[in-house]
């Protein structure tokens, strides 16, 4: 049986992990190597970065956490070239993550696909809903791109990317539940897994997104920095209700 991903993320200003809501307002909260040796620990499945300054991790950051991470990492921001994703591949990275680029320039994403694979390749895809309707937003959120969002998600997996993250921007730090509905009505007809983001506040968040046999893997941040829980904590929970999911112990 196919198991459940429990995944946590990690926004990096090139300084330091950050917090922020919907996007914006980003304050510092601590060290990123830090933060990766504690997911290190905690029964995560898999860990995001992403790096929010402009540009790709340089090779400094991405050495100190090859030497602490001993999970699968996905990188996302900064990338412009087929030459970013061949650099952070082969600086730790078991995948990358494509946002704006791949939305500006669907022949970069085939390319990528061509160079790379399909496992190597994921595509974010961010909302904000605007009179009940999903509208997508590229850039950090700041810029609309007045594509049909349900058919750019199929776009995607038509051109080739291993995987979906789609996160709900208004929910975004807020630790309010995952947009689940909304989330759902993109998945539909998508046979990659897709990822939901944006917004785990508690236990049945995870366990109601998993539920409806549409979304693979659920990604939070906010949950496990502010609060005490951990990842494993997570898996508990998910196993009790007879959801699938790793684990590296018997309960």
């Amino acid at each position: 049986m196919l198991k459940h991903r429990v995944i946590s993320s990690i926004v990096f200003n090139g300084k330091t992990i950050t917090r922020g809501h919907n996007f914006k307002n980003n304050r510092p909260v601590g060290s990123l190597i830090q933060q990766v040796k504690i997911y290190n620990l905690r029964e995560i499945d898999e860990l995001i970065i992403y790096n929010i300054d402009g540009t790709i991790l340089p090779k400094k950051h991405l050495d100190n956490i090859s030497k602490s991470c001993f999970m699968p990492l996905a990188i996302g921001g900064g990338i412009r070239k087929i030459e970013d994703i061949e650099f952070l591949l082969e600086h730790g990275a078991d995948k990358v993550i494509l946002n704006t680029i791949c939305a500006n320039n669907t022949s970069f994403l085939k390319e990528a696909v061509k160079c790379f694979g399909s496992q190597a390749i994921t595509v974010g895809v961010d909302y904000k809903i605007h009179n009940a309707d999903i509208v997508h937003y590229i850039e950090n959120g700041n810029i609309a791109t007045g594509k049909k969002i349900q058919d750019w998600c199929k776009e995607i997996e038509g051109f080739g990317a291993g995987e979906i993250i789609i996160t709900n921007i208004d929910r975004d730090g807020k630790q309010l539940g995952y947009n689940i509905d909304d989330t759902v009505i993109l998945a539909e007809g998508i046979n990659i897994p897709v990822v939901i983001s944006g917004g785990a506040g508690k236990f049945d968040d995870f366990s109601n997104a998993l539920n409806t046999k549409k979304i693979d893997a659920v990604c939070a941040s906010s949950f496990y920095l502010f609060n005490q829980h951990k990842p494993s904590d997570v898996k508990e929970h998910l196993q009790k209700l007879n959801i699938p999911v790793r684990l590296s112990y018997t309960l």
